[in-house]
């Protein structure tokens, strides 16, 4: 089996003192186990925390490849990580999960905390929830466009992998680039963690709604030419109701970059959220209880967007404001009525074709 490669980028008592560092990772799924294993390989002390008994064992088939460093240690969590004074700790949950993961380390007094998630908590994003959770923290944000086995494998033979890390504070930012100094993972800096948060939390929705227009469309195939074209435009909805939903319109150079990469890695079944869609496009049948909870995720975050959209339509019965809705994001609204108003798919579909 292989293992990671660790290059030597420079020595210096800065440096060491990175090197030096312990960082807790919380979650041990596919995310939690790639920046286990990128900075286990860059030198650092890396535990981490799963919920299943220890040793966890690889969860993933395309761990296997890989050994374990020496210096990265799984436990599980019972009750409450062990967080040390100083580490850095990296939330690799679910959203659905960071409040109870936000209660637990605040008892443990962390100082630094990086979040991974591609979701919203409650029709909030991460950084909003733990800034007030977690006052005493410096917060950042990390994310891209890529799924954790390739930047794994990408990382792993020393390709250059483009990642955006998002905080308010810009001596945190510094750290962060220093700790990733070894790997080669390269930071695009952003001074805005909520809205690289929310333009990134639609890319799950988007995916699924690519799916499902996918899926339709292959039971239809004299709607295949418009296929490229609904594509281009849930894409360019994501963005609007980003907007809409606070975010700034320009984050910083480069992150849409990696947004819009982001968008385009996740039109094909490599993506759980559009193959899910695409099921459902295909047979008409909206996902059971038993979908994997990044899929359970995604479908919550319509539910919120949507109820969140229609709220914005000031002094208007509900009637008109989802009316609104409709005109204004058609491809969100179809997609939160076809699985939480009951109506059939191909009335929905029917419905927005008929706007061409």
């Amino acid at each position: 089996m292989r293992s990671g490669r660790q290059r030597d980028s420079g020595k210096g008592r800065g440096r060491r003192r990175f090197l030096k560092r312990k960082i807790s990772i919380i979650g041990a799924g596919g995310f939690g186990w790639a920046w286990a294993l990128i900075l286990a390989w860059a030198g650092y002390d890396v535990t981490l925390w799963s919920r299943r008994p220890a040793p966890a064992g690889y969860p993933y088939q395309w761990l296997l490849q890989y050994s374990t460093p020496s210096n990265l240690t799984v436990r599980q969590v019972i009750i409450s990580p062990e967080i040390a004074r100083g580490e850095l700790v990296i939330i690799a949950t679910p959203a659905l999960d960071l409040l109870g993961v936000a209660e637990r380390l605040d008892r443990c007094r962390c100082q630094e905390v990086i979040t991974l998630q591609k979701g919203s908590y409650g029709g909030t994003t991460p950084h909003d929830l733990l800034s007030i959770r977690l006052p005493q923290a410096r917060l950042a944000h990390i994310t891209g466009a890529a799924f954790s086995e390739q930047l794994v494998a990408a990382i792993n033979r020393g390709v250059r992998m483009d990642v955006v890390v998002a905080s308010e504070s810009m001596e945190f930012l510094l750290e962060i680039r220093e700790i990733l100094r070894p790997t080669s993972v390269h930071p695009v800096i952003s001074s805005d963690p909520r809205s690289v948060q929310l333009a990134f939390a639609l890319r799950p929705v988007v995916s699924f709604m690519q799916g499902l227009a996918s899926g339709y469309v292959g039971g239809h195939p004299q709607y295949q030419p418009l296929l490229p074209l609904i594509m281009s435009k849930m894409m360019s909805e994501g963005r609007r109701i980003a907007l809409a939903m606070g975010a700034d319109e320009k984050v910083s150079d480069g992150v849409d970059e990696i947004l819009t990469a982001d968008y385009l890695l996740c039109m094909g079944e490599g993506s759980r959220n559009f193959a899910t869609g695409y099921e459902c496009g295909s047979s008409g049948q909206i996902p059971t209880g038993e979908s994997p909870r990044g899929v359970v995720e995604a479908l919550n975050t319509i539910r919120q967007i949507y109820g969140f959209l229609v709220n914005c339509e000031l002094g208007s019965t509900e009637e008109r404001a989802e009316a609104a809705v409709f005109n204004k994001y058609p491809y969100l609204a179809t997609a939160h009525s076809y699985l939480y108003r009951g109506k059939p798919l191909v009335e929905c579909a029917e419905a927005i074709l008929a706007r061409r």
